[in-house]
């Protein structure tokens, strides 16, 4: 049986102290990227509306919630100070339904939960992982937060690709895939062209590989880190 997201004290534990957020090294890194007033209240606004917490030993917690606000299961990932995650440490589940294994639990795609909020002409932004969507978000808040049609970006973090397209039919979606999921995620978009008002890729990490911008292999994620160390650069 699924909790409610905004019930649950559990869930509320790893996102009510706001120190926990300030002193976390993702949090840390990402607001670094951009140098502007309030950046880490913006930032923290932005993690607590996807539902993002921090243990008490640096984990952060991407809560999987789904359309209705239920919730069961978060996904915990320890970050370094460059702001990826550490090899030294595997992905945890926090469960909160001890009756069934956590590999049985019910996944939701990051950022599904705000799907509601968002009318049918706003467009879905598809990414891989939750950073590329949580980075993606802060431009718009702070650059464009004036336009009400921004789109509303979601991860597939670590879910099938298939799964998390299954909760956006109907709906206009863009994919920006990783380099490495170009031609998967253009092969998915081609077949499943008819389950959605419109769906396309912007390959815009694979076009910036191929003018030597960015090395093969490289993430949505390392895109915006190098546009923003080279937009500083010229302030």
């Amino acid at each position: 049986m699924s909790a409610k997201f905004e019930r649950n004290k559990l869930i509320e534990s790893t996102m009510q102290n706001e120190l926990n957020y300030f002193a976390n090294p993702l949090v840390e890194h990402m607001c670094s990227m951009y140098r502007t007033p309030d950046i880490y209240w913006s930032f923290l606004n932005l993690m607590r509306r996807y539902c993002v917490g921090i243990t008490h030993n640096d984990g952060v917690v991407y809560w999987q919630v789904g359309k209705n606000g239920e919730c069961n299961l978060g996904k915990v990932v320890r970050y370094d100070s460059n702001g990826e995650a550490c090899k030294w440490s595997d992905i945890e589940w926090l469960s909160l339904d001890q009756s069934m294994p956590t590999n049985q639990l019910q996944r939701y795609p990051f950022g599904l939960h705000l799907l509601p909020n968002h009318p049918q002409d706003v467009s879905i932004a598809v990414v891989a992982n939750e950073v590329s969507a949580l980075l993606a978000m802060t431009y718009n808040v702070i650059y464009l937060r004036n336009d009400k049609q921004l789109p509303l970006y979601i991860a597939t973090g670590g879910m099938g690709t298939m799964d998390t397209l299954q909760h956006l039919q109907g709906r206009n979606v863009t994919l920006f895939p990783d380099d490495d999921l170009t031609e998967t995620w253009t092969y998915l978009a081609q077949m499943q062209s008819d389950k959605f008002k419109s769906i396309e890729v912007c390959p815009m990490v694979r076009n910036m590989v191929n003018r030597s911008l960015l090395p093969p292999g490289s993430t949505f994620t390392d895109m915006i880190a190098t546009w923003r160390q080279n937009k500083l650069r010229r302030v």
